[in-house]
């Protein structure tokens, strides 16, 4: 299979006709490397058990890179060795509650994200991480 491609690109001096190795970047040369990394699961909870993971997507490794465990009441910790303070976002929602709970998502230190979750009294509580979404990203 041929995955070379003819890209045209249109500057204010000329116009260049570019191949496009396999769509890696100009022929020849090699394809940008991205230093991003991508941890994206739904997660599900019952009781007071860790949250339950159905990974998405890992580029921090395979399975089992990304350690889950609860510490505490309400009170997650995710870690990884590539979490990094400054470097890394953290995004969560929670779904299927008519309550107003809350999620808390705090990473002051490398390698751990602390993940608390709250019920409508504003009380640490478990059983909140139903149909929840995670996302970490990392950048370099």
């Amino acid at each position: 299979e041929n995955l070379n491609k003819n890209r045209l690109i249109i500057s204010k001096e000329k116009v260049v006709n570019v191949t496009v190795d396999g769509g890696r970047g100009p022929a020849g040369t090699p394809a940008p490397v991205s230093l991003n990394k991508l941890y994206k699961t739904l997660l599900t909870q019952s009781g007071g058990n860790a949250p339950v993971p159905t990974i998405l997507e890992n580029s921090f490794g395979g399975p089992g890179s990304v350690g889950i465990q609860r510490t505490n009441t309400g009170t997650y910790q995710f870690s990884n060795n590539d979490f990094i303070v400054g470097k890394t976002l953290v995004t969560i929602t929670i779904g299927g509650f008519n309550q107003r709970y809350h999620v808390v998502s705090n990473h002051t230190q490398n390698g751990i994200i602390v993940i608390t979750t709250y019920n409508s009294s504003n009380a640490l509580a478990d059983g909140i991480l139903v149909n929840a979404s995670l996302i970490i990203e990392k950048y370099p």
